[in-house]
């Protein structure tokens, strides 16, 4: 619903008003989820016949990863990268290229990291040095970004946005307002 009102040059309460409308929908469907996981937590999985699974589980788990990494995505069982599925990707890429074996995709992305700050030390002998190369000169006091102001306000026609509706218009979710065609 808010697309409609991003697209025209006025309010569309309708709009607006069908758009919280559906917030407060998706609100109540989490509290509702919420509710079935405290219950689950604070009654079900209290009672011994659950309880002491759990807690089976959960030791296991700390000792091995293995149920974190299966709730993670993983499927071998083997404990997942604390980095994540897309930077793990990166270490390991990393590993391969590198002939040096690393024990963890953690200790690879880090030696990458190093590698690319050595690079950026080599290149560049201060920090102002790299914002230069960049088209920034930090030490240049009357730099044109530095007397860069913030867009004046037309009051006027923000003010146009908030107008009374006629009594003529046909309303309506879109109202008689004007569309992104028009």
């Amino acid at each position: 619903e808010l697309a409609v009102v991003n697209c025209v040059d006025t309010i569309n309460l309708g709009a607006i008003c069908a758009s919280g409308l559906t917030g407060l929908a998706a609100a109540s469907a989490g509290v509702a989820q919420a509710g079935t996981g405290l219950w689950l937590a604070c009654d079900l999985g209290q009672r011994k016949i659950i309880k002491k699974p759990l807690n089976l589980v959960r030791g296991i788990d700390v000792k091995t990863g293995w149920v974190t990494s299966l709730m993670s995505g993983g499927s071998s069982g083997v404990p997942s990268s604390p980095l994540g599925r897309r930077l793990a990707a990166v270490a390991e890429e990393h590993m391969a290229k590198v002939q040096h074996q690393f024990e963890t995709p953690e200790e690879a992305f880090k030696s990458q990291a190093e590698e690319h700050i050595a690079k950026l030390k080599r290149q560049f002998k201060t920090p102002e040095d790299a914002f230069k190369s960049i088209g920034y000169n930090m030490d240049d006091t009357s730099a044109p970004w530095r007397s860069l102001k913030e867009p004046e306000v037309d009051l006027q026609k923000l003010s146009s946005l908030v107008e009374e509706r006629s009594e003529h218009t046909v309303g309506g979710l879109f109202g008689s307002s004007g569309t992104c065609s028009n």
